[in-house]
């Protein structure tokens, strides 16, 4: 409240000294100190000569991987740079113009400001307004290339909503086209799976040699050619038919929309043999917010669902529901407030995010290569089982020999391998070590 009110007036002491874009840039900065995502400005959704005359952003697509800053995407002309590490932007080190822009985004936790940044950190005018450029008509960026050879590269800016419907091909652009080049344009190999169908709101497909079902929900609103619960029933039926014995939902690129997944938890309640722990997984990511948020809390509450990937872009327990106004003085823009709490789990439950029992994090060369490395841990799951038995056993070794400080000590060293492992270590600390742990007491 206190940040709030202190940008609120500064803003309000400067407004006279500023141009309308920066009014507009201060505004967006305010409400973003809400730190809700359901509450913000919408350009996309604003007057569209307004946002064009006072916005514009620069053709590259950064995305935030797991080793570093990318370039995944970019129009046809600066199609050389696509695929190079991102070193500096403008006048500040990539880390430091990064720290800046995510103050922007007003979300949940660090998850969502990753997910927002490719779409704020592109744009002009929030790049002169935090001092990291000093023009909204040129932007230059140090990149990196595979061998440690470094380039200055030069893009000049594009009116906000045309670079937008130029760039835009969802939260990760699956493959090049006539506008833009990706970072996967030369890969050998086939678009994985999750990125193969972006555009429709939900699909599935028989895995017929792993005899799973992978289903996707890309979004949550239902689609006029066959509403969900069509949709998802004819799944069952097929799902029966061939007597499948997993399924994989794949929730990674849903950022809300609706509360439709009753007819597919109903269809999992109906079947025990699939409802159980290694049969039934659901894939998240940073994208995951709102209702794609309040059907991972479903899922996690009430099935024995495996969650892998990401950590969420939201809390479980949020705000949303938002309800839209314009400004009194300039009805161009539209700002967006959440008006409804969405209490899905404990009341006490503050985690600002749900973590996955087995995380994965995207590798710029996973991305290249058209490699996903969620899937492969899913589908040889039996190893990470194999993994999760290892390390339960390293601290039951641990606390059999020198009690809770043992324990302590092995746990903090396994945490630090987390990521290599690919595994949260608290999912089964409070699982299946606990129920030893209740059994070993000293």
């Amino acid at each position: 409240k206190e940040d709030f009110l202190k940008k609120k007036n500064d803003l309000c002491n400067e407004v006279s000294l500023l141009s309308d874009p920066e009014v507009v840039t201060g505004i967006i900065v305010l409400i973003g100190t809400v730190k809700d995502g359901h509450t913000n400005l919408v350009l996309h959704e604003s007057n569209p000569e307004i946002v064009n005359e006072y916005f514009h952003n620069f053709p590259f697509t950064l995305y935030p991987f797991h080793d570093g800053y990318y370039i995944i995407a970019a129009s046809r002309e600066n199609k050389h740079f696509v695929g190079k590490r991102v070193i500096s932007i403008g006048n500040a080190p990539i880390e430091e113009a990064v720290a800046k822009v995510t103050g922007i985004s007003g979300g949940d936790n660090k998850y969502y400001d990753m997910n927002e940044l490719p779409f704020t950190i592109n744009v002009a005018e929030v790049l002169t307004y935090y001092g990291i450029n000093n023009s909204t008509q040129e932007l230059s960026l140090k990149l990196m290339n595979d061998q440690g050879h470094v380039e200055t590269a030069i893009f000049r800016s594009k009116p906000y909503l045309a670079g937008l419907t130029e760039l835009f091909r969802g939260f990760l652009p699956s493959k090049s086209d006539d506008k833009i080049v990706t970072m996967n344009y030369d890969s050998p190999n086939p678009i994985p799976l999750w990125l193969s169908n972006s555009s429709e709101n939900y699909w599935f497909k028989y895995l017929k040699e792993q005899n799973t079902y992978y289903l996707q929900m890309n979004s949550n609103n239902i689609m006029e050619k066959e509403d969900f619960e069509s949709f998802i029933n004819r799944m069952w039926i097929e799902f029966d038919k061939n007597k499948a014995q997993k399924l994989i939902v794949d929730v990674r690129l849903n950022d809300g929309g609706q509360h439709i997944e009753t007819p597919l938890l109903e269809g999992i309640w109906a079947r025990p043999d699939l409802n159980r722990q290694g049969n039934l997984f659901l894939l998240i990511s940073r994208v995951v917010y709102s209702a794609s948020q309040h059907l991972v809390n479903q899922m996690e509450n009430y099935t024995k669902a495996i969650l892998v990937g990401e950590p969420t872009g939201s809390k479980p327990n949020f705000y949303g529901s938002p309800n839209t106004f314009s400004l009194p003085n300039n009805d161009g823009f539209i700002i967006r407030s959440s008006c409804k709490f969405f209490q899905d789990v404990e009341p006490s439950d503050f985690r600002l995010s749900t973590k996955p029992d087995g995380i994965v994090y995207f590798t710029s060369d996973q991305y290249r290569n058209n490699i996903d490395p969620v899937m492969d841990i899913v589908l040889s799951f039996e190893a990470t089982v194999e993994k999760i038995g290892q390390v339960i056993e390293k601290l039951q070794i641990a606390f059999k020999k020198d009690g809770f400080s043992g324990l302590k000590k092995a746990y903090g060293m396994i945490k630090l391998q987390e990521s290599e492992l690919g595994v949260n270590i608290d999912s089964f600390l409070f699982s299946d070590f606990d129920s030893w742990m209740v059994a070993n007491r000293q």
